[in-house]
């Protein structure tokens, strides 16, 4: 997924979504937007994959492996000496609702939206997770993740290492005081940044940083009384980049890449939704990645990864209710044990219950991370783990990576 300033050929990437109430905040036909809909798993990889000489080979590109990410979080947690680098006041969580936004102070901080009815003397405010004061003439009130643009992406993609990148070329300091921001306007869009604290940071050569964008619109809907009413609407997306990276929030990711994690039905879902034998795989090496598009197997069928020599078991386990980490195993995302909040233990949230697979399947369980935009505990760790491989949806996007000096 790279930022363009048009529309790509092939149609990949492109607009985000309207709104309910008609906004195109985020609707731009001529910029890419992350992908959904349609990715998943086995879509992300045939695509980042066609990109090799060879159709399918997993070198030198190939979807974003879980072995990456995963060793890059442990290295900022282990540099940083916490294991909730994304907190506020440093990294920040992306664009998610984690953090309050209740006023102008916080919501220039930490993202969100300002919003001014008419005839109001003051603003309100609110994170992606709050409902507008305003409703569609059909629709009842709805969080305003879903009222700006469906539950889309709402970062362009490589928007905030863009942007940094603009800010260090052209000398752009940073911000320290949220009721003045040192604006800068990048290909039509109003930014300004600001420093992690106790980080290194862009004036120190590193893209540790949190980035926001300011956006306006109007919109014209009914308020509780339904009245016909309008509304002054100005979001501000709280990018955050932790090594360059963009590992929290906004929408998911597929990072399926060299591993896999596969559940067992053994409980009927409409007996339990949790109980069934886990187990992970990984293989570190990306050039014997497997292309092994099967998702379901029935009885004691395996997939292709548990018969692989190259293939690592990093943990079994049983899957665990929805909730946060005490502990995950090693090298893999499986919750071991719960508990915890997001500040620690694990300082993660999972979606664990089974809603993949029925009874006697083994199913390959999909590996994506960041979490919704109206999620409260998004996180560079949060796994979404209770559907296949499979599925796609509005808030699903993809991934890439390449393999250099092999």
């Amino acid at each position: 997924n790279f930022f363009y300033l048009a529309h790509p050929q092939g149609g990949i990437g492109g607009a985000s979504a309207a709104g309910i109430l008609g906004s195109t905040m985020f609707n731009k036909s001529g910029r890419a937007y992350p992908k959904v809909d349609d990715v998943n798993a086995l879509t992300n990889a045939t695509r980042a994959r066609a990109n090799n000489s060879v159709a399918g080979r997993s070198y030198p590109f190939a979807e974003g492996g879980f072995h990456t990410l995963n060793t890059l979080i442990t290295s900022q947690e282990l540099l940083y000496s916490r294991r909730n680098p994304f907190a506020a006041t440093i990294f920040g969580s992306g664009i998610s609702s984690n953090d309050s936004c209740t006023s102008e102070a916080t919501w220039r901080q930490n993202g969100g939206f300002r919003h001014k009815v008419s005839g109001a003397s003051s603003y309100g405010y609110g994170a992606w997770s709050a409902k507008l004061p305003v409703k569609s003439a059909t629709n009842s009130k709805k969080v305003a993740s879903e009222d700006m643009n469906n539950y889309q992406g709402k970062e362009q993609c490589m928007e905030s290492q863009l942007a940094a990148s603009f800010a260090v070329e052209f000398g752009i300091a940073k911000t320290t005081n949220t009721a003045a921001p040192n604006y800068f306007m990048m290909y039509g869009g109003k930014y300004y940044w600001m420093a992690p604290a106790g980080v290194e940071t862009l004036t120190d050569g590193y893209m540790n940083v949190r980035v926001y964008r300011e956006l306006d619109d109007t919109l014209t809907g009914y308020n509780s009384s339904n009245e016909q009413t309008t509304c002054e609407f100005t979001a501000i997306l709280r990018m955050s980049l932790m090594g360059g990276m963009n590992l929290s929030g906004d929408i998911y990711w597929y990072v399926q890449g060299g591993a896999e994690v596969i559940g067992e039905c053994t409980i009927a879902p409409g007996t339990s939704r949790v109980g069934n034998p886990i187990v992970s795989y990984l293989i570190p090496d990306q050039t014997k990645w497997l292309n092994d598009t099967a998702v379901t197997k029935t009885g004691s069928a395996t997939f292709l990864i548990e018969e692989s020599n190259d293939a690592i078991n990093t943990g079994e386990a049983t899957n665990l209710a929805d909730g946060y980490y005490a502990r995950r195993l090693g090298y893999s995302p499986i919750k071991a044990q719960e508990g915890g909040n997001m500040s620690s233990h694990e300082c993660c949230y999972g979606y664990t219950r089974n809603e993949w697979g029925s009874l006697g399947q083994r199913v390959k369980i999909g590996l994506r991370f960041r979490g919704y935009a109206f999620f409260t505990y998004a996180s560079p760790r949060y796994w979404n783990a209770n559907s296949a491989s499979s599925s796609v949806t509005r808030a699903y996007g993809g991934s890439t990576q390449a393999l250099i000096g092999t």
